[in-house]
């Protein structure tokens, strides 16, 4: 190892608290940026429900976050290794606050898509720079860092989802106001290393070859993207399963998720004491297999309790997996790898794909009926599993350009 990489590790064994709050809450800008707008979104659609296509619109101004964000995380991850975790993360955080606010003096939802495009731009970058950040701590700290980072994401959510509705109730310009929850984490950020660059000598002595897919196995990202798609499954598909069961009334069906979805802090909350006990291989296996055992209750439910018995191991099993994934894909590429990139092609494999997903719920459901879709979800899961299972441990990438 270079002079130059020893005293970059030197700079993150001796990262201080304000530092670990900022990494702590970089799961918190995927629950603000992509998902706490969608309370605010049927108080738009009435506002502009007389402008040319504002039913669409109104839906590209929720769903256009994710895709982004997904397809700009690669790139983001080559930024923190050019530049750094501390530039990207308070840059992205930046972005994010203007992307956020910037929809409050537009009068066209036109006017609000370029926004919600730069909001994708800043959760990857601040999203990316956070995990990565954490992938570069000490061992021993490493993995509590990524529970935790689950477990505040999830977390805002409580808070978010009623304030951004309450606001939005005010007015549909006050709805966008929550991005501000996150304005007191740049302070926090300024605490991160600097980053020390990469000198010339150093880059003759070892090539810096970009590695395929980031550095992580394609098994792992198929199973990643399974996860995604089981991500939606368990949210925005759930509402159609309920109604199977009987279960139509929108504040039943919020309340529902409400009670299912605390127990992803259950998993998130407790992923450094089961990855201390597993390790990280057997997080990533364990996280599928509770996902899939969840499918098949739901798909063999007959009653509406037994349906959240189902769904609340399917959030289990996603919080688990939201943690491991990516220490799975940083120890993969080892110590000297390029965590950027793993960072961003992890978040590429469970994020993009899930635009495909409404496609295929909807014709399997509607033929088949909403708890095949869960069955089906339970038998991808288990082909994942085997897949990563079936690989041999590997070493961890040495330079830049192993895989």
């Amino acid at each position: 190892m270079s002079a130059l990489m020893a005293a970059q590790d030197d700079s993150w064994s001796h990262v201080g608290f304000s530092a670990k709050v900022a990494l702590a809450f970089s799961g918190t800008f995927i629950a603000l940026g992509l998902f706490a707008i969608g309370p605010a979104l049927p108080v738009l659609q009435d506002h502009f429900s007389q402008a040319p296509n504002a039913d669409l619109l109104v839906q590209f101004v929720g769903g256009i976050v994710p895709p982004v964000f997904a397809l700009a995380s690669p790139f983001a991850g080559r930024l923190v290794t050019r530049l750094g975790v501390r530039t990207v993360y308070l840059a992205s955080l930046a972005l994010f606050l203007l992307a956020g606010l910037g929809p409050m003096i537009c009068s066209s939802l036109i006017q609000i898509l370029p926004f919600r495009v730069l909001m994708g731009l800043g959760v990857a970058g601040a999203f990316t720079a956070g995990m990565s950040g954490i992938a570069r701590l000490p061992e021993s700290q490493r993995h509590i860092l990524y529970g935790l980072a689950a477990f505040i994401g999830g977390g805002i959510s409580i808070v978010a989802f009623p304030m951004v509705g309450a606001l939005a109730a005010q007015s549909w310009q006050l709805g966008f106001l929550a991005c501000l929850l996150l304005l007191p984490i740049g302070f926090f950020a300024l605490a991160l290393p600097r980053h020390k660059g990469t000198p010339q000598a150093s880059e003759k002595a070892v090539p810096r070859v970009a590695p395929r897919l980031g550095g992580v196995p394609p098994s792992l990202l198929l199973l990643a993207a399974i996860v995604g798609w089981t991500m939606v499954g368990s949210t925005l598909y759930a509402p159609f399963l309920l109604a199977s069961v009987g279960i139509i009334d929108p504040s039943a069906v919020g309340n529902m998720l409400a009670i299912t979805s605390t127990f992803s802090l259950v998993g998130s909350g407790s992923y450094g004491l089961v990855q201390k006990l597993a390790g990280t291989r057997g997080v990533v296996l364990v996280s599928p297999v509770l996902c899939a055992a969840g499918g098949v209750i739901v798909f063999l439910a007959s009653s509406s309790f037994l349906a959240m018995v189902g769904l609340s191991l399917i959030s289990v099993g996603l919080s688990l997996f939201g943690s491991a994934a990516y220490a799975a894909a940083v120890e993969t590429v080892g110590p000297e790898g390029d965590s950027g990139a793993a960072t961003g092609m992890m978040s590429f494999a469970i994020y993009l794909p899930q635009a495909l997903f409404p496609m295929l719920a909807t014709a399997i459901g509607t033929r088949f009926g909403p708890a095949s879709v869960y069955l089906m979800l339970a038998v991808l899961l288990t082909a994942g599993f085997a897949l990563v299972a079936s690989r041999r441990h590997a070493r961890p990438a040495v330079a830049m350009g192993a895989a």
